[in-house]
């Protein structure tokens, strides 16, 4: 069972359209496509994947980023939330 705080990240995950960070900043800074590399590797090791990785948020200073997958021990969906902060995991 989720929390309120992890809903409303798969909500905004959602509703989320951008899927390169392009689309989500006009001017790309190294360290920010640095952190991007970092997302879609996270990403290529989850081999279950559902739904391509998605840029969930973004400011001037970061970003987060998403995706959902099936854990291949259970079977079960999950959601993996990349932040500037670590990786968390949790299931829908």
């Amino acid at each position: 069972m989720m929390n309120k705080r992890q809903a409303a990240i798969v909500d905004s995950f959602e509703r989320s359209n951008m899927t390169e960070l392009y689309h989500a900043y006009h001017s790309v800074s190294a360290r920010k496509m640095q952190a991007w590399e970092n997302c879609k590797k996270i990403y290529a090791e989850h081999e279950t994947r559902i739904i391509t990785l998605r840029i969930i948020g973004a400011n001037s200073f970061q970003f987060s980023a998403g995706f959902e997958f099936t854990a291949p021990e259970t079977g079960e969906v999950r959601f993996c939330y990349i932040t500037k902060s670590g990786v968390e995991e949790w299931d829908e």
